[in-house]
């Protein structure tokens, strides 16, 4: 499965308090999502307003990007709104994979 995310800026969506952003998956556009609330969790968002949520994806965009490509791997390549827990078990394993290196 061939997953590449779109550099453009993510847009906020007030209405289900995510920040969606756009995943090719094998050469078709899939929405994708994270939710204020992980981002608040595991990226250092100030509040769920959106400019901070914005800043907050934008920082730390590789690990979401990251935890998405996990996500639609294991999803067959779906449209998701990645949860807390999936950026918690990407910050986790990101962690160990560093100290493994060392």
């Amino acid at each position: 499965m061939k997953i590449s995310f779109a550099k453009e800026s993510p847009r906020f969506d007030g209405a289900t308090s995510t920040v969606r952003f756009i995943a090719t998956v094998d050469g078709v556009d899939t929405e994708c999502a994270v939710s204020s609330a992980a981002l608040q969790d595991h990226c250092d968002a100030k509040s769920a307003l959106e400019n901070d949520v914005i800043a907050a994806f934008e920082s730390n965009r590789a690990q979401i990007e990251s935890a998405c490509r996990n996500a639609l791997r294991d999803n067959g390549g779906e449209p998701l709104t990645l949860s807390s827990g999936q950026l918690r078990i990407e910050k986790l394993t990101r962690r160990h994979d560093r100290a493994s290196q060392t």
